[in-house]
Protein backbone atom coordinates (compact mmCIF):
# COMPACT_ATOMS: atom_id res chain seq x y z
CA UNK A 1 0.00 0.00 0.00
CA UNK A 2 1.59 3.31 -0.85
CA UNK A 3 0.55 6.12 0.86
CA UNK A 4 0.41 9.46 -0.67
CA UNK A 5 -0.20 13.25 0.55
CA UNK A 6 -3.48 14.76 -0.01
CA UNK A 7 -1.78 17.97 -2.53
CA UNK A 8 -4.96 20.88 -2.42
CA UNK A 9 -4.79 23.52 -5.23
CA UNK A 10 -4.51 25.79 -2.21
CA UNK A 11 -2.08 24.61 0.37
CA UNK A 12 -2.87 24.26 3.90
CA UNK A 13 0.09 24.59 6.52
CA UNK A 14 2.75 27.24 6.79
CA UNK A 15 5.96 25.60 5.89
CA UNK A 16 5.36 22.14 4.67
CA UNK A 17 2.74 22.87 1.74
CA UNK A 18 2.40 26.72 1.81
CA UNK A 19 5.76 28.48 1.24
CA UNK A 20 5.57 32.53 0.81
CA UNK A 21 5.98 33.02 -2.70
CA UNK A 22 5.53 36.10 -4.77
CA UNK A 23 5.73 38.50 -8.10
CA UNK A 24 5.23 42.21 -8.22
CA UNK A 25 5.04 43.84 -11.47
CA UNK A 26 3.84 47.59 -11.64
CA UNK A 27 3.04 47.53 -7.81
CA UNK A 28 0.63 44.55 -8.18
CA UNK A 29 1.49 41.93 -5.77
CA UNK A 30 0.71 38.66 -6.81
CA UNK A 31 0.64 35.28 -5.36
CA UNK A 32 -0.38 31.59 -4.81
CA UNK A 33 -3.33 31.69 -2.20
CA UNK A 34 -2.70 29.85 0.48
CA UNK A 35 -4.62 29.03 4.02
CA UNK A 36 -1.87 30.68 5.89
CA UNK A 37 -2.00 34.37 3.12
CA UNK A 38 -6.13 34.02 3.84
CA UNK A 39 -5.97 33.73 7.67
CA UNK A 40 -3.09 36.49 7.48
CA UNK A 41 -4.67 38.75 5.49
CA UNK A 42 -8.39 38.19 7.10
CA UNK A 43 -6.76 38.09 10.49
CA UNK A 44 -8.83 35.16 11.32
CA UNK A 45 -12.01 37.00 10.22
CA UNK A 46 -14.60 34.03 9.43
CA UNK A 47 -16.66 36.13 6.83
CA UNK A 48 -13.56 37.13 4.39
CA UNK A 49 -12.13 33.56 4.42
CA UNK A 50 -15.03 32.05 3.34
CA UNK A 51 -14.92 33.80 0.00
CA UNK A 52 -12.09 31.23 -0.92
CA UNK A 53 -13.98 28.60 0.57
CA UNK A 54 -14.72 26.61 -2.67
CA UNK A 55 -11.31 26.05 -3.30
CA UNK A 56 -10.00 24.38 0.15
CA UNK A 57 -11.03 20.70 -0.92
CA UNK A 58 -9.68 20.95 -4.79
CA UNK A 59 -7.21 18.75 -5.21
CA UNK A 60 -4.19 20.00 -7.15
CA UNK A 61 -3.31 18.85 -10.74
CA UNK A 62 0.26 18.90 -11.17
CA UNK A 63 1.99 22.55 -10.30
CA UNK A 64 -1.68 23.85 -10.45
CA UNK A 65 -1.88 27.01 -8.01
CA UNK A 66 -5.00 29.80 -7.42
CA UNK A 67 -2.92 33.04 -8.26
CA UNK A 68 -4.34 35.88 -6.63
CA UNK A 69 -3.42 39.72 -6.77
CA UNK A 70 -2.64 39.96 -3.23
CA UNK A 71 -2.58 43.69 -2.85
CA UNK A 72 -1.31 46.80 -5.09
CA UNK A 73 1.49 48.56 -3.93
CA UNK A 74 0.31 52.22 -4.61
CA UNK A 75 2.82 54.48 -7.42
CA UNK A 76 1.96 57.13 -10.19
CA UNK A 77 2.29 53.91 -12.47
CA UNK A 78 -0.49 52.21 -10.82
CA UNK A 79 -3.10 55.55 -9.71
CA UNK A 80 -6.40 53.86 -9.86
CA UNK A 81 -6.05 50.24 -8.63
CA UNK A 82 -4.85 51.13 -5.30
CA UNK A 83 -7.61 49.61 -3.29
CA UNK A 84 -7.98 46.36 -5.40
CA UNK A 85 -6.67 43.32 -3.62
CA UNK A 86 -7.90 39.14 -3.30
CA UNK A 87 -8.59 39.12 -6.88
CA UNK A 88 -7.83 35.92 -8.95
CA UNK A 89 -5.92 36.05 -11.72
CA UNK A 90 -6.98 34.94 -15.00
CA UNK A 91 -4.53 35.83 -17.23
CA UNK A 92 -1.56 38.15 -18.38
CA UNK A 93 -1.89 39.52 -21.72
CA UNK A 94 -3.85 36.69 -22.77
CA UNK A 95 -1.39 34.25 -21.44
CA UNK A 96 -2.89 31.99 -18.63
CA UNK A 97 -0.40 31.32 -15.74
CA UNK A 98 -1.48 27.46 -14.01
CA UNK A 99 1.38 28.55 -11.50
CA UNK A 100 3.68 31.51 -9.87
CA UNK A 101 6.50 30.01 -11.99
CA UNK A 102 4.41 30.53 -15.44
CA UNK A 103 3.21 34.31 -14.25
CA UNK A 104 7.09 34.81 -13.83
CA UNK A 105 8.01 33.12 -17.11
CA UNK A 106 5.31 35.38 -18.75
CA UNK A 107 6.71 38.47 -17.21
CA UNK A 108 9.95 38.28 -17.58
CA UNK A 109 9.66 36.19 -21.68
CA UNK A 110 6.43 36.94 -22.97
CA UNK A 111 5.38 40.04 -22.40
CA UNK A 112 6.63 42.03 -25.64
CA UNK A 113 4.04 44.70 -26.71
CA UNK A 114 3.61 48.49 -25.50
CA UNK A 115 0.80 47.81 -22.51
CA UNK A 116 0.75 45.00 -19.46
CA UNK A 117 -2.91 43.24 -19.10
CA UNK A 118 -3.36 41.86 -16.01
CA UNK A 119 -7.30 40.46 -16.40
CA UNK A 120 -8.36 39.41 -12.57
CA UNK A 121 -11.79 37.92 -11.23
CA UNK A 122 -13.66 38.23 -8.14
CA UNK A 123 -14.59 35.22 -6.48
CA UNK A 124 -18.05 34.93 -6.99
CA UNK A 125 -18.22 37.47 -9.49
CA UNK A 126 -17.19 35.21 -12.42
CA UNK A 127 -18.72 37.19 -14.90
CA UNK A 128 -17.13 40.24 -14.54
CA UNK A 129 -13.30 41.06 -15.24
CA UNK A 130 -11.06 43.27 -13.60
CA UNK A 131 -8.66 44.51 -16.23
CA UNK A 132 -5.28 46.21 -15.06
CA UNK A 133 -3.75 48.14 -17.72
CA UNK A 134 -0.09 49.65 -17.61
CA UNK A 135 2.65 50.80 -20.10
CA UNK A 136 5.23 48.55 -19.92
CA UNK A 137 7.94 50.83 -20.10
CA UNK A 138 6.17 52.56 -16.79
CA UNK A 139 6.35 49.71 -15.09
CA UNK A 140 10.06 48.65 -15.98
CA UNK A 141 10.60 52.21 -14.91
CA UNK A 142 8.84 52.42 -11.49
CA UNK A 143 10.01 48.80 -10.56
CA UNK A 144 12.99 50.17 -8.38
CA UNK A 145 11.20 53.02 -6.69
CA UNK A 146 8.01 50.69 -5.92
CA UNK A 147 10.25 48.08 -4.53
CA UNK A 148 12.62 51.13 -2.40
CA UNK A 149 9.17 52.68 -0.92
CA UNK A 150 8.27 49.65 0.15
CA UNK A 151 11.06 48.02 1.29
CA UNK A 152 11.17 44.88 -1.03
CA UNK A 153 14.42 43.28 -1.99
CA UNK A 154 13.17 41.91 -4.99
CA UNK A 155 10.41 42.38 -7.64
CA UNK A 156 9.69 37.95 -7.08
CA UNK A 157 10.70 35.69 -4.68
CA UNK A 158 13.94 33.32 -5.50
CA UNK A 159 11.39 30.07 -5.39
CA UNK A 160 9.37 32.12 -8.00
CA UNK A 161 11.70 31.85 -10.68
CA UNK A 162 10.80 29.16 -13.37
CA UNK A 163 13.82 26.25 -13.58
CA UNK A 164 14.91 27.54 -17.16
CA UNK A 165 15.23 31.23 -16.26
CA UNK A 166 17.59 30.49 -13.34
CA UNK A 167 19.41 28.28 -15.58
CA UNK A 168 19.97 31.02 -18.45
CA UNK A 169 21.14 33.40 -15.70
CA UNK A 170 23.39 31.31 -14.25
CA UNK A 171 24.84 30.73 -17.98
CA UNK A 172 25.34 34.23 -18.44
CA UNK A 173 26.73 35.68 -15.35
CA UNK A 174 30.40 35.16 -13.98
CA UNK A 175 29.52 35.42 -10.50
CA UNK A 176 27.18 34.57 -7.85
CA UNK A 177 26.87 38.16 -7.38
CA UNK A 178 25.62 39.19 -10.94
CA UNK A 179 23.87 36.27 -10.68
CA UNK A 180 21.38 37.83 -7.42
CA UNK A 181 21.64 41.60 -8.84
CA UNK A 182 20.53 40.25 -12.10
CA UNK A 183 17.19 38.00 -10.58
CA UNK A 184 16.12 40.69 -8.09
CA UNK A 185 15.50 43.60 -10.86
CA UNK A 186 12.72 42.48 -13.79
CA UNK A 187 14.24 44.66 -15.78
CA UNK A 188 17.78 43.13 -15.59
CA UNK A 189 16.33 39.76 -15.78
CA UNK A 190 14.19 40.40 -19.23
CA UNK A 191 17.52 42.17 -20.75
CA UNK A 192 19.60 39.07 -20.07
CA UNK A 193 16.93 36.79 -21.31
CA UNK A 194 16.55 39.26 -24.45
CA UNK A 195 20.22 38.41 -25.20
CA UNK A 196 19.81 34.45 -24.70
Amino acid sequence: VTLRITQYIVPQYDGFDACPLYAVCGGCVFSPLSLPLISEKTGKRKNTSSTFNRFYQDQREGNDQVLILSKVLADEVNVGYHGWSNLLLKSVNGFEPKNIQELVDVIVRKLEGEMVEFRCQMVGLEEADFVLCMKMQEVLQSEQRILHRHMIASWCSRDALPSGVQEVVGNSTSTGAEMSVCWKSLKNLRAVLKNE
